[in-house]
């Protein structure tokens, strides 16, 4: 009886952990499968895989938009120079988005950095020539550097794009009063002044 058991436990160690070997023409099917519980994508067949390109792009896309706001925390918070690192990161990840150009440059003319905030909106204006914030950054770098007649081009071209701006008609005014024509500098803070009357920024100048 002891050894009638001992067969009944030999084969039952068997047939509980010994597979079939399977017939050699169902390996391929039983390789997709597997790969398919692992979510190994690379061993399924061509048209079985999944596109990582989307995937890829989105995730991209998640950490520039998670590195804007951590940024955007920091200089809230008052350290610009975290902000500033962030931003960076940001640009690294997406060269091709001009906003992250922007508010790093602007950070940059808050810390008074102007040849640094001068090139980073240089560099923003390489991918839009055209955007407004750029070029009123630009101007601000540029009257912290002491370069009123380039400062008045920018503010210009802001208000070329955006003719009732405020900031960039007041800008406007103080650039042309730097560079010594007063009365050019009137006439930007009564055309600011006719779009909105009640602004203290122009009444001030």
């Amino acid at each position: 009886m002891p050894e009638v058991a001992q067969h009944a436990g030999a084969r039952f160690a068997q047939e509980d952990f010994c597979m079939p070997v399977p017939a050699r023409n169902s390996w391929p099917r039983l390789a997709v499968a597997i790969c398919a519980l692992l979510g190994v994508v690379a061993c399924a067949p061509n048209s079985a895989r999944t596109p990582l390109e989307p995937r890829l792009a989105t995730s991209e896309q998640s950490r520039y938009g998670t590195m804007l706001r951590l940024a955007a925390s920091a200089r809230a918070a008052g350290d610009r120079a975290a902000a500033v690192n962030m931003y960076q990161q940001a640009i690294a990840q997406d060269r091709t988005r001009i906003d992250a150009y922007v508010l790093l440059g602007d950070t940059l003319v808050e810390m008074e950095a102007f040849d640094e905030a001068a090139r980073t909106y240089e560099d923003a204006l390489e991918i839009d020539r055209g955007n407004a914030a750029a070029h009123r950054g630009y101007a601000r770098a540029l009257l912290g550097l002491k370069r009123p007649e380039a400062a008045v081009l920018h503010y210009q071209a802001v208000l070329e794009r955006a003719p009732n701006d405020i900031q960039a008609h007041n800008g406007l005014g103080v650039a042309f009063d730097l560079a010594g024509q007063h009365e050019a500098a009137q006439e930007a803070y009564r055309a600011g002044l006719a779009i909105a009357p009640d602004s203290m920024l122009l009444r001030n100048n």
